[in-house]
């Protein structure tokens, strides 16, 4: 994955979501520290926008992940350096995927947000 192929709110939300694990000191970062992050975003983000436009309260939404989040492993002292987990490598292709079949020059977010709907670990949780 090039982060130039990458718009600036992605790279701002995939290094929002790693700075994320290592403050809740987990050993990978997952799809959940993503979907996380993205239901933070208090500034209108489209996560929240979509989750209105479909009458499910993006809230519960958000309480659900972070629950979601609290059962991972942890690791004390934190990994220095974290890596992706196998399941956020997919999220990732599958966003890369979604991008060129729609004809867009960069991954936006809303790439990556249709490519989180798919993994297991947040469509639980998402209704």
């Amino acid at each position: 994955m090039n982060p130039e192929n990458f718009t600036d709110k992605t790279i701002q939300v995939l290094n929002a979501a790693k700075e994320l694990a290592v403050e809740r000191s987990h050993v990978q970062l997952t799809p959940l520290h993503v979907a996380v992050t993205l239901f933070s975003d208090n500034d209108g983000g489209l996560a929240r926008s979509v989750c209105q436009k479909v009458n499910v309260d993006p809230h519960a939404v958000e309480r659900g992940l972070n629950k979601a989040l609290v059962r991972l492993p942890v690791q004390t002292p934190p990994p220095a350096d974290i890596s992706a987990s196998n399941s956020l490598m997919r999220v990732l292709r599958k966003a890369q995927e979604l991008q060129k079949n729609m004809g867009d020059g960069l991954m936006a977010v809303d790439h990556l947000l249709m490519a989180l709907y798919e993994d297991d670990s947040v469509r639980s949780i998402i209704p």
